[in-house]
């Protein structure tokens, strides 16, 4: 099947064109804006809404901020590194604890 095109724009184009100029000259929703903002997508600088307007620190600040955050974690990793050693150990002196208890009682 073969479309055949039409050189007149019938209603449905004219309605479509007519909508596409209402889009573009609509101011749109202003919530957007703030979302884009926070983003770092829109025309201005993130608004009060977004990260670094409440979090208005230097790139040093914020820097030792992290350095700080990632200190943390660490201690709290070591600290799980050490739980699951003991854990292990625990662990592995219970089973050699009941395989011996287990040798005991098929020895007798």
């Amino acid at each position: 099947m073969t479309k055949t095109r039409r050189s007149d724009p019938g209603p449905a184009d004219v309605d479509l064109s007519g909508a596409a100029r209402a889009v573009v000259r609509d101011a749109g929703d202003p919530r957007i804006d703030a979302h884009l903002a926070a983003l770092g997508l829109g025309d201005v600088g993130p608004t009060a809404g977004g990260r670094r307007a409440r979090d208005a620190s230097t790139p040093a600040a914020e820097t030792a901020e992290l350095r700080g955050r990632v200190s943390e974690l660490e201690a709290r990793l070591t600290a799980s590194e050490r739980r699951a050693r003991q854990l292990m150990v625990v662990v592995s002196g219970a089973a050699i604890t009941i395989a011996v208890l287990l040798v005991l009682v098929v020895a007798r």
